[in-house]
């Protein structure tokens, strides 16, 4: 065997099937998963089930696997999972792998998991493998209680759950996927079965978990794992990366393919898998897609949810990414002008999924795949739907194009694609395109679809701004060169962030140009935020100076609250109308050139829902060409400093600071203050702004300054004797 080939003969999975449609439609998906793309033998795969006429068994029977029969154990529902260690056949393995039926292995799981098992053993032969669960069900608080009326102890050491970043025990699993050594498995199987049987039979713990009582199969895992001393070895995402929930975009740079994807109810009505809106883990989606048509396991929709598995039909080998992310499209169309511009073409429109809600002129879509234009001339969209590829002829003012890869694949060429949209694109094109550092899984033979350059050389265009991420895509607004150059002015505004504000500004409000402190403030905040802010938070002030700010935001995947005047506290909520209780990442507070500074009590409120290291955006106006505060009643200050001291003793650490000089037409300038929220950090506070109080400016002449005055004086004195 080479030395990159792992050995997987010795590992075996198993899962549980029940009569619901859904369950069985994912158990043959995941037994061919496990055929086609882990290329494992049938003998490996086990479907253990408790109903022994199910209308899936047959179409398992013919792929060779094993059909055990158990009976229900526990709750006869989720509990059911835990009669697989004991079962009855003898799995010959090294390796038990348990799974939920919505698991979908994509190729390298079995290797991957025969790795982590070499390295669990080597540490402990008693070992069990597994992702902590997604979120804190139950929280830790309700687990602490539950284990001190069963005296099982404290749950340290603790982890912390994937998408929510919650405390939670280490070997707290989630239960799509377990590992446990295959020689122990009798011993963990009884004391598993044994705590779900205590917690099941006990009002007591009914009562403490309420409504988490449905968790009990992996709290009952984690209480068995604890009696008998088995090592918890963490498996990452990889093993087990869920698509139901939005990932935190925070930790959105270190996604990578997964190995398995677990996507409970992400599944549409044809039976594909849904997107995640993540680039990698979509490329992983797409190819569990391309099995589920080349093994004819498409749904056809027509017919009833009762539907035995005769009824599966084919689907055309493909997918879309605008049904998922619609909303958010559907932003980046209206900041386009969609529902502006007097004629609109799409010439990939998929299931056209985003211009439901739209009201658009004249709308024409084009797609060459069969069963997408036919989803999308069944929606509620006033416009034409073509399976074709539009002629160079048949342009309109925007163009659309939400798939450049997919469409440029459907040319010989992506500089045929590119010149095809600048003939077609009457005043603008909007494109969504793979970004560079994922060009490398794009190649077509020698040529690279990469949409920027392809749009560049093609001449057809005068400018092109950038927009941002648009579920792992770059969006960008490509001007046509037919427009007159006075409404082009592309040299006027030079760096991207400037082009993208002045662009949103003129489509938004249907001004010549926007005003200066507006753009000034504008790019500079958008400079220093990160492009995809997808699943994070923003209060941002009313005020026309920020409402395109807004907008630039939302574009990049921010949600957005904008904030009302806080009333002075009367010991009642200070909750404006409409607003939430939700915490933000980012605020940003303009009070520049004609608006009323805000109050203490406002500043002070809004502070309190910016989260730990969360960042303040606060603009304020000066006197001319000085840091002196315009709005000297703002927290009774005068200057940038004495504001930034107060900021300190409300948890605000200054990251930086930058004064905005407008032009003399303007009454005054802008100093723009950026802090972060910092807790239990006090001294550090006072070190990092003490050089900012009244009583610290005595003392900022540099020693070696005052050594060289000292001696300038002394040698004055000592001529002055002389003489």
């Amino acid at each position: 065997m080479p030395a990159d080939v792992v050995d997987v003969s010795g590992i075996a999975f198993s899962c549980v099937v029940d009569q619901r449609t859904d369950l069985e439609r994912a158990a043959l998906l995941w037994a061919h998963c496990l055929l086609d793309l882990e290329n494992l033998r049938p003998e490996q795969i086990f479907i253990h089930t408790v109903e022994p006429d199910l209308d899936v068994l047959p179409a398992l029977r013919q792929l060779g696997v094993n059909i055990v029969e158990i009976p229900r154990f526990g709750d006869g529902k989720h509990c059911n999972k835990l009669a697989q260690p004991t079962s009855p056949v003898d799995f010959g393995a090294e390796l038990l792998v348990m799974c939920d039926c919505d698991i979908a292995p994509t190729g390298r799981l079995a290797p991957e998991l025969a790795k982590a098992a070499s390295t669990a053993r080597a540490g402990d032969p008693r070992y069990a493998l597994g992702k902590t669960v997604d979120f804190c069900n139950p929280p830790l608080a309700v687990l602490e209680e539950l284990m001190r009326a069963f005296d099982i102890g404290d749950p340290r050491p603790l982890s912390h759950d994937t998408l929510g970043r919650g405390p939670m025990p280490r070997g707290y699993f989630n239960g799509g996927l377990i590992g446990l050594p295959a020689a122990k498995r009798h011993e963990f199987g009884a004391v598993w079965q044994d705590w779900a049987t205590r917690l099941l039979s006990s009002n007591a713990a009914m009562r403490i978990l309420g409504a988490f009582s449905w968790h009990i199969d992996q709290i009952s895992f984690y209480f068995a794992l604890r009696e008998l001393g088995f090592d918890p070895h963490l498996l990452d995402e990889r093993f087990n990366f869920p698509i139901h929930a939005p990932y935190p975009a925070t930790a959105l740079e270190g996604v990578t393919k997964p190995f398995a994807i677990h996507y409970h109810n992400n599944i549409d009505r044809y039976g594909f898998l849904g997107l995640s809106g993540i680039r990698p883990v979509d490329l992983e989606v797409s190819k569990v897609n391309a099995l589920i048509t080349s093994r004819g396991l498409g749904v056809d929709s027509s017919r009833e949810d009762g539907r035995s598995f005769d009824d599966w039909q084919t689907m055309e080998a493909d997918f879309s990414m605008t049904s998922k992310n619609a909303p958010l499209l559907r932003k980046l169309l209206a900041a386009a002008g969609v529902e502006k511009a007097e004629s609109v073409l799409d010439v990939r429109c998929s299931s056209a999924h985003h211009f439901e809600g739209l009201s658009v002129k004249r709308l024409r879509c084009y797609d060459p795949r069969e069963a997408q234009i036919s989803l999308a001339a069944r929606r509620d969209v006033d416009g034409e739907f073509l399976q074709d590829i539009p002629g160079k002829e048949e342009g309109a003012e925007l163009v659309l194009c939400l798939d450049y890869t997919g469409f440029a694949e459907s040319l010989p060429s992506g500089s045929n694609a590119a010149e095809l949209l600048g003939d077609l694109a009457g005043e603008r094109l909007l494109v969504l395109g793979e970004p560079q550092n994922d060009l490398r899984r794009w190649q077509r033979g020698s040529e690279f679809a990469d949409v920027a350059s392809d749009l560049a050389k093609s001449g057809k265009f005068a400018d092109l701004i950038e927009l941002g991420q648009f579920a792992g895509r770059s969006a960008y607004i490509a001007i046509s060169k037919r427009l007159a150059p006075s409404r082009v002015n592309a040299d006027l505004f030079r760096t991207p962030e400037a082009k993208l504000y002045r662009y949103l500004d003129q489509s938004s409000h249907d001004a010549s140009g926007p005003a200066e402190a507006p753009l000034a403030i504008g790019t500079h905040i958008l400079k220093r935020l990160p492009e995809l802010l997808d699943g994070l938070r923003a209060g941002v002030s009313r005020g026309q100076d920020t409402d395109t700010l807004a907008l630039a935001l939302q574009l990049r995947g921010c949600g957005l609250e904008r904030l009302e005047e806080v009333p002075e506290d009367d010991g009642q909520d200070t909750q404006g109308p409409g607003q939430s209780i939700e915490g933000f990442d980012y605020l940003v507070i303009s009070t520049s050139v004609q608006n009323q500074s805000p109050g203490q009590d406002m500043l002070t409120s809004l502070l309190q829902r910016l989260r730990p290291g969360g960042t303040l955006f606060l603009v304020c106006a000066t006197a001319k060409r000085s840091n002196t505060l315009k709005a000297p009643g703002f927290y009774d200050t005068g200057s940038h400093q004495e504001l930034v001291a107060i900021l300190a003793g409300l948890g605000m650490m200054e990251v930086a600071s930058a004064l905005l000089p407008l032009s003399f037409d303007e009454p005054a300038d802008l100093i723009l203050i950026e802090a972060q929220r910092v807790q239990g950090h006090a001294p550090l506070l006072r070190m990092r702004h003490s050089v900012d109080t009244p009583k610290a400016r005595r003392h900022r002449t540099p020693e070696f300054l005052k050594r060289f005055e000292r001696a300038i004086r002394h040698r004055i004195k000592r001529k002055g004797r002389r003489k």
